[in-house]
């Protein structure tokens, strides 16, 4: 393998490490002031194309970042794609000459932009390769920012690829307390345990966990049925559910019968948890086999669901037996409707699947458990994306008390794919739950990538109940891009009370994601002493 894809394959491989330990390698960028205009410039960006460059920026970058330059950065950073775009950022960094990078790093901390960290963290992994030890002196001595725990983290780990025995040596001589415990962390991640005894004696239990699930994902090591009663033994229970889920989705793509046995044999606590693990991997490979096994087995909630989807897959080539599992299906689980299996069938045949839905949705319509109302919703979502007209004309065919779901539902998908006749067709609608639900559900789904149109189209709406629920989702999705032209919409609803309730609400939810930015909003907010007082 040469260098250069050993590189890529090493820091791809980082990243799925560090997702599997918990770590997160995009940071949520913070709330700038100028809220709606730095999303509107990447808005704008997106939409100018939905394609993902396939070529690098080219020769002129390499020759940009040879005179150690980060004007060249743009044109690396356009990349959509995380993935695509890191290792852009590593090829930029790798062009730089290695006596620049002290250079370029002191440009680096200057920098202020969402970007930062993804720059930093693959400037460094190219420094550790090439110059660690000035690289750690420089890391040290700048300790830049809020991600300074990231880029750290993940230079400690590039060098402990390389070097291991060095990258330890330094950091013991020149770290202390909490910075040399986390620099040792780092490094742990390249030296791991043998042997299950040393792993099982591991102090840090992200790291145990990871490694216990590793080590019994190998089924060579010994027989599964050993390696699922010692995985069974783990203490760590997010350990123990992993790795038996692991070693059952090997074994069942190789005998699912025996694997399937097996779990069986098991308490019911058990099936339920692992019944997906031997089932889903042979979903795409033989749907007939899981309808199979689903049929003869008892796997709790797996049972169900898959039986539903293997139905689902087996529509476009054997639709006889695919409703003849459905039947089955309905004789053991009579209050659910498999919305997997409708949504394949409404493709297949939509007249006769959504005669045959009509019928389930009229029968179970006096329900008070929920599962049904899942499963025809997810059928109705599925068809609406492919014809929202053709579900508009369902729709009234359908008792009451099914449609403000499915208003919700049929909005959430024809906004998508056309806002403007989404809207009429929800002015259009009698007035009651089922248009409120509606009206709410476009608000605020339109309002995510189109918030003027939105938001006129709120305050177009009659005042009274209507009005008030579209301000309620437009709010409420979109407060964080615009929280004072948010503020304004929210001022068209006339009952004070109920404005400002939806106000505390909104701003709770922006508060959850990010509560630094909102807090410092709502200290200077231009709001009125009513609306104030909903923040008590």
């Amino acid at each position: 393998m040469n260098a250069g894809l050993k590189t890529g394959a090493f820091w791809l491989g980082f990243v799925a490490v560090g997702y599997s330990l918990g770590i997160c390698f995009s940071p949520e960028p913070a709330a700038s002031s100028t809220f709606r205009a730095e999303n509107r410039v990447a808005d704008s960006k997106r939409n100018q194309s939905s394609v993902v460059p396939t070529e690098s920026p080219g020769q002129k970058r390499v020759e940009i970042a040879r005179a150690g330059d980060l004007h060249s950065l743009p044109d690396v950073l356009q990349y959509r794609s995380q993935i695509h775009r890191l290792g852009e950022i590593k090829t930029w960094a790798d062009s730089i000459p290695t006596s620049q990078l002290p250079k370029v790093f002191r440009e680096l901390l200057e920098r202020t932009t969402d970007d930062r960290s993804d720059v930093m963290r693959m400037f460094m992994v190219s420094w550790a390769e090439r110059d660690p030890q000035t690289a750690a002196q420089s890391l040290k001595e700048a300790k830049p920012g809020a991600d300074y725990s990231m880029v750290r983290y993940q230079f400690f780990t590039t060098w402990a690829q390389f070097d291991a025995t060095a990258a330890r040596a330094w950091v013991e001589g020149h770290l202390e307390g909490g910075e040399l415990a986390y620099a040792l962390r780092s490094i742990r991640l390249q030296t791991k345990p043998k042997t299950l005894e040393n792993l099982l004696a591991m102090e840090e239990p992200h790291l145990r966990t990871h490694y216990l699930i590793e080590y019994f994902s190998n089924p060579g090591r010994m027989g599964r049925q050993e390696a699922l009663s010692m995985a069974e033994k783990l203490e760590d229970r997010i350990a123990q559910y992993n790795a038996v889920s692991r070693i059952l989705r090997s074994w069942a793509e190789v005998d699912p019968f025996a694997a399937m046995a097996w779990l069986t044999s098991q308490p019911e606590e058990t099936r339920n948890m692992q019944g997906y693990s031997v089932l889903r991997p042979l979903l795409q490979k033989d749907p007939a086999l899981v309808l199979r096994l689903a049929e003869q087995t008892p796997v709790g909630n797996a049972q169900m669901t898959m039986l539903g989807d293997a139905a689902a897959r087996m529509v476009t080539n054997d639709l006889p037996q695919a409703l003849s599992a459905i039947e089955k299906f309905r004789e053991r689980y009579p209050d659910v409707i498999p919305g997997q299996f409708y949504a394949a069938w409404l493709q297949k045949d939509e007249a006769a699947a959504a005669s045959r839905l009509k019928e389930e949705i009229m029968r179970l319509s006096g329900k008070t458990k929920p599962d049904y109302a899942t499963g025809f919703s997810n059928a109705i979502e599925a068809w609406a994306v492919r014809d929202p007209k053709a579900v508009s004309h369902f729709i009234p065919e359908l008792p009451e008390s099914t449609l403000p779901e499915i208003f919700a539902t049929l909005a959430q998908a024809w906004v998508n794919k056309d806002p403007h006749e989404a809207a009429v067709w929800a002015q259009q609608l009698p007035d009651g739950r089922a248009k409120e639900s509606a009206v709410q559900q476009l608000a605020g789904q339109w309002g995510r990538y189109e918030f003027d149109e939105s938001s006129q189209w709120v305050r177009t709406l009659p005042d009274g109940p209507i009005r008030d629920h579209a301000a309620k989702g437009f709010a409420v999705e979109v407060f964080d891009n615009d929280p004072d032209a948010v503020l304004e919409v929210l001022r068209s609803v006339s009952d004070e009370t109920r404005r400002a309730k939806i106000l505390k609400f909104s701003w709770d939810r922006w508060s959850w994601k990010n509560r630094d930015t909102a807090t410092k909003w709502l200290k200077d907010a231009p709001l009125s002493d009513a609306e104030r007082k909903a923040f008590p």
